[in-house]
């Protein structure tokens, strides 16, 4: 027997009961109850994001339908952030550009290089 975990964060059990292990039945639903929450958060986070960004690219491919790189006449498939989000951009249609599949593969392979340091041996 021992005294309950509590419901988690170094918190103890606001009742102090003793139990064979663990946490009692009343700890346990908190704990349950925090960790549903916060994935339920994570989840609703990514879809929403994703189902935004969706619409975004939508809403941009029907306003730009030809690629936009120099020279190319091609239908407009993807949309391509020319300051990428994890260096400070945001989807805001003057940080956009639409590219057919080809330059936007070529674009992002030049941008790959300068992100991914090379291997050591």
């Amino acid at each position: 027997m021992t005294l309950c975990n509590g419901p988690g964060e170094e918190r103890p059990c606001p009742t102090g009961e003793i139990v064979r292990r663990g946490r009692c039945p009343a700890c346990e639903r908190a704990w349950k109850d925090k960790v549903n929450l916060r994935y339920r958060k994570a989840t609703t986070n990514v879809r929403q994001t994703d189902r935004h960004w969706r619409m975004i690219r939508a809403r941009f491919l029907a306003e730009h339908d030809t690629c936009e790189h120099e020279g190319c006449e091609m239908p407009a498939t993807d949309v391509h952030h020319k300051l990428d989000r994890a260096e400070g951009g945001d989807s805001s249609f003057g940080n956009l550009e639409a590219l057919c599949k080809s330059h936007h593969s070529k674009v992002t392979a030049e941008r790959q290089a300068r992100v991914v340091p090379a291997r050591r041996r």
